[in-house]
């Protein structure tokens, strides 16, 4: 209701009021991938790090993931893992989060994981030791469950602006107190037809003002594209 005021007192040229701007936030659920994140902690310097055992770790945080996921109807060709280690410097408090390979590791990987750290640790702070010996902390595994999303179709209307019109009524502006305003059906309006302001337009869940300076159009996907005339 209020966004055409908001965007002329902030000087917005343009305003979209989604087709589903009542259920807007779950619609953005349903738009949304699945996620759990896990986090173990497993420290072990690199320098002594045995590939399998990771290999193991690492295998049993996905197993867990899967698993999960089944239970909330995701098939596991849906799923993507992103892996992360915490790392520091053999000594240190803070740690660094370094993005790593998924996979079978061997000692190659290791080696360029080490490089990472002491890439990123240089730019967190400025500094790196590369004789010092670094450790993993703790193992962090993020798995995306890829949901299927609702399609956005374009929904075209023909007709003429005036075959939405439900009434005239007197409406309150607050610069202008009561004026005679065109009333429109939502779901009536032409696609791409102009509708001028100051106009009201009524949905079952909703209402979108546009003030008397203001333009209105509906666009190919049912979206309320208000122009401001910004003064």
């Amino acid at each position: 209701m209020h966004a055409a005021a908001l965007a002329r007192e902030l000087g917005v040229n343009k305003v979209i009021i989604p087709i589903a701007s009542s259920v807007f936030s779950a619609w953005g659920m349903l738009m949304t991938d699945l996620r759990h994140d896990y986090i173990q902690t497993y420290i072990v310097r690199l320098n002594d790090l045995d590939p399998e055992l990771i290999n193991k770790e690492w295998g049993q945080l996905e197993n867990r993931a899967y698993n999960e996921f089944l239970h909330e109807g995701v098939k596991k060709d849906s799923v993507m893992f992103s892996r992360y280690l915490d790392m520091r410097y053999l000594g240190q408090e803070h740690t660094v989060k370094v993005p790593v390979p998924s996979g079978e590791w061997n000692n190659e990987i290791l080696r360029s994981i080490i490089r990472s750290f002491h890439e990123l640790h240089e730019k967190a702070y400025s500094f790196k030791l590369e004789n010092s010996e670094t450790e993993i902390v703790n193992l962090h595994l993020t798995a995306l469950g890829l949901v299927k999303k609702p399609k956005l179709e374009k929904r075209y209307r023909s007709g003429d602006v005036k075959d939405a019109l439900k009434e005239v009524r007197p409406v309150y502006f607050e610069k202008t107190g009561w004026v005679q305003t065109n009333i429109y059906d939502r779901e009536k309006l032409p696609t791409l037809k102009t509708v001028n302001g100051p106009a009201i337009i009524e949905e079952k869940a909703s209402v979108t003002v546009v003030y008397q300076d203001q333009t209105l159009v509906v666009d190919d996907y049912g979206n309320l594209i208000i122009e401001i005339g910004v003064k």
